[in-house]
């Protein structure tokens, strides 16, 4: 069945982003698959989350962790059939659950029917579905992504004896595309995310007049979130949010901890990378391309306090959030993997062999289990953390139930307010009648910060997580202790 209803619920979705490979294998294989995913579709809508981001499970050489795609219409044997997808997919719409794909438009793999077309001859009624050229000189200002592989965004196709243009790697060549009316027409309330690893203001352009992308992701306030933690300053924060442009009412930035699987690097400065790998990424092996490769938990030293307050600012930032899986229980990762595997590593349920994650021999295993003493699937799993009410879990569990219980977080305008204590953040956040204030204590010791709520002058603040009602605001600044990294949302009323 599909799901009806509001064709803006982009808006207000909580996204939860997995890879079918590492989170429930079905059949004893080693591999995750469809049939898995959806055994554990009651544990996803107990989370609370709205949508599931599926990395891509196409048909792939696998050269680019799957986003090498060579068959849109299809699914990787090693993940079941088009068959098990199809009822994943009733499956989770009947728990409400959204299901968001990678289509992946922006290139194929090179070993797609489409471009064994295309490149057999000049005259083929699918070449202009990809961007060729008689020189290698064109778009000679687009930055290569992939510098340590790549020398160019062109490549030469010996067969057609012409160059291709790639703007990631060469085995996967750019396509031609207009899709949003066609998708709007046969398929209303799809999404078309634009994921433009740009400026804001540059980003702007891709939503139109709010007939082009839907969504877009917002790139660069990510490492300013950690920039701004380990700093113990606001100002990386406050100052990219006020550089966003407004966007129309039917838009939304997408929001998110690290992007898919890295926290990526680019929309920074020079010095300001250097400091990021300084901090978080030490070791030359935890760096990926221009970003790091690593988990929340570990980057945070497994600091539950640190932890909670960027998935705090995570679901109360202006956004659509998205939590990468394993996130919600502070998995760990394996720098010691190639590429991005250290970070995709199997979902870790319970404290037995193999995490219970797959039945299968460990040797058969996808990618091995954490299994360090920190991280390891005995210590941090989701079975272990459902019998300890104190434990991440169930707390994320309560903060994306509170996010889910207001559309202010998600459709909200932002005020920022400006107290004298530059380690604490606060800021508004009002729609359709009803105010919240958000006040973050960025540092590693107790804070104490006066607000100018005037504003507001006689509402009562009332603490969400716990509903108890504070002090009225009055005429003086309103006087608020906080404790290392701790964070309030206040729902202001008139009382």
């Amino acid at each position: 069945m599909a799901l009806q209803g509001d064709n803006l619920w982009y808006k207000d979705a909580v996204i939860y982003q997995l890879h079918v490979r590492t989170f429930c294998d079905s059949n004893a294989d080693g591999t995750g698959d469809f049939a898995g995913l959806t055994q554990r579709l009651g544990y996803l809508q107990e989370l609370g989350i709205t949508a599931i981001w599926l990395l891509p499970f196409y048909p792939s050489p696998l050269r680019d962790d799957g986003y090498d795609i060579a068959d849109y219409t299809s699914v990787h044997a090693s993940y079941g059939s088009l068959e098990d997808f199809k009822a994943f997919l009733t499956a989770a719409h009947a728990r409400g659950i959204r299901v968001i794909i990678e289509m992946v438009l922006n290139h194929t793999s090179d070993q797609h029917p489409w471009f064994k077309e295309a490149r057999s001859s000049r005259e083929n009624p699918k070449r202009d579905w990809y961007v060729w050229s008689e020189t290698d000189d064109r778009y000679k200002g687009v930055p290569i992504i992939f510098v340590e592989t790549e020398i160019s965004n062109w490549a030469w196709d010996p067969i057609s004896k012409t160059y291709y243009w790639h703007r990631f790697f060469s085995h996967q060549p750019d396509l031609n595309y207009e899709v949003r009316k066609r998708l709007e027409l046969s398929y209303p309330g799809t999404l078309l995310l634009a994921e433009a690893n740009q400026w804001p203001a540059d980003v702007r352009a891709y939503f139109g007049d709010g007939d082009e992308f839907h969504a877009a992701f917002h790139f660069p306030l990510m490492p300013r979130m950690f920039m701004a933690v380990k700093l113990e300053d606001r100002k990386p924060i406050i100052e990219i949010l006020q550089q966003t442009p407004e966007i129309p009412d039917s838009c939304q930035w997408f929001i998110f901890l690290r992007n898919h699987d890295e926290l990526t690097l680019e929309m920074v400065t020079d010095i300001e990378r250097d400091y990021m790998y300084d901090e978080y990424a030490m070791d030359k092996s935890m760096r990926i391309y221009r970003g790091i490769r690593r988990r929340l938990a570990p980057m945070m030293d497994n600091d539950r306090r640190r932890i909670e307050l960027l998935n705090g600012l995570l679901m109360s930032l202006p956004g659509t959030p998205i939590v990468y899986y394993g996130d919600e229980i502070g998995m760990g990762d394996n720098i010691y993997l190639g590429d991005r595997n250290g970070v995709r590593t199997p979902m870790q349920w319970n404290g037995t062999l193999n995490a219970g994650f797959s039945s299968a021999d460990p040797e058969r295993l996808c990618a091995p289990v954490i299994s360090n003493a920190v991280y390891g699937h005995q210590a941090v799993n989701v079975d272990a953390q459902e019998r300890t009410g104190h434990s991440l879990l169930p707390w994320m569990r309560s903060l994306v139930q509170l996010r889910n219980s207001s559309r202010v977080f998600s459709r909200g305008t932002i005020q920022f307010l400006n107290p004298s204590n530059h380690r604490v953040l606060a800021y508004v956040r009002q729609f359709a009648g009803e105010t919240v204030l958000v006040v973050n204590n960025l540092s590693n010791s107790a804070q104490a910060v006066e607000l100018d709520v005037q504003g507001y002058k006689g509402y009562v603040p009332i603490e969400m997580f716990g509903r108890n009602l504070f002090p009225r605001f009055g005429n003086l600044p309103y006087l608020l202790t906080l404790g290392p990294y701790q964070f309030y949302w206040f729902r202001l009323r008139r009382i």
